[in-house]
């Protein structure tokens, strides 16, 4: 004869604000850690500038790592702002800024 699990109850479905908190929460992790790359990020360019060898032979690559740390940053404000919209608009990387736009 066949043996019957009892039915586990169903799994309670976040309130939309609790979903929105873990949202609002999740992005202010990720801006952190954006926060927390460009200033590394920018740390290795510093420590590249030092030697004037590699820096006048790799300033189009230097001036790069310190594009990605603006990008991060901007993403980050972006993920923590109330109005994104008017965030976009903040942006002072035209390239990133016409991205952002296109997104929404």
């Amino acid at each position: 004869m066949a043996q019957h699990c009892p039915k586990l109850p169903e799994p309670r479905k976040a309130s939309p604000m609790a979903s929105h908190n873990q949202k609002q929460a999740t992005h202010r992790q990720i801006a952190v850690v954006l926060e927390e790359l460009a200033e590394e990020v920018e740390a290795l360019g510093a420590a590249l500038c030092m030697d004037m060898e590699i820096a006048m032979k790799h300033m189009d690559k230097l001036q790069a790592i310190d594009l990605i740390a603006q990008k991060q940053r901007s993403l980050g404000r972006l993920l923590e702002a109330d109005s994104p919209a008017e965030e976009v608009e903040r942006i002072a990387i035209d390239v990133l800024r016409d991205r952002m736009r296109l997104s929404g």
